[in-house]
């Protein structure tokens, strides 16, 4: 029997929704931050690459309107 490899993509869309529709709430810790940070920690040993598909147009809205956020959002990046 010989080995086979596969190869894998593992892509995650990184994005919300800006602004927050009326009625809705963002945890950015528990709802993006955490999240990221700990597929990141998963992948990383094993050496899976994960690529993460960020909405720009949320993060110069963010940049604008809540620089706090966007400032964590590009330091997780």
């Amino acid at each position: 029997m010989t080995s086979r490899s596969r190869l894998a993509a593992i892509t995650i869309d990184y994005e919300t929704w800006q602004p927050i529709p009326p009625g809705k709430r963002i945890d950015w810790t528990q709802d993006v931050f955490a999240p990221a940070e700990r597929l990141m920690d998963l992948a990383e040993p094993l050496g899976v690459p994960v690529t993460f598909m960020a909405e720009m147009g949320e993060y110069f809205w963010l940049v604008e309107h809540e620089p706090q956020t966007a400032r964590r959002m590009k330091e997780q990046w």
